[in-house]
């Protein structure tokens, strides 16, 4: 997650190429520990939010068909974490935002 938050600052600061490599480095990070320990519910949200932050990078870039994979194999961990506990309000809310994502890149 740090590595996304540092994104998050470069995209504030309008270094698209910077933030595009911060976001890539959390998707490595994320993917090795979500993969070493699938049952592990907050490396396994670490990679969805890993998964959006591709696809809205490919979204500025003009790469909706790529977005909308990215957003919705996001959303797929969103709503796999959200039936395991559908009194998370977080969880819940992660399925909100995840399907808006995909919605608004032209997915169903």
């Amino acid at each position: 997650m740090s590595y996304i938050k540092l994104g998050n600052v470069f995209v504030a600061a309008g270094q698209l190429e910077p933030a595009r490599t911060a976001f890539e480095q959390s998707l490595a990070i994320a993917e090795r520990l979500a993969k070493a320990d699938p049952s592990n519910s907050e490396w396994q949200r670490d990679l969805s939010w890993s998964y959006a932050k591709r696809a809205e990078m490919d979204e500025r870039d003009g790469k909706q068909r790529e977005a909308l994979a990215w957003a919705q194999k996001s959303l797929a961990i969103h709503e796999r974490l959200a039936k395991l506990d559908p009194l998370n309000a977080t969880w819940q809310k992660d399925v909100r935002l995840s399907r808006a994502r995909v919605k608004r890149l032209g997915g169903e």
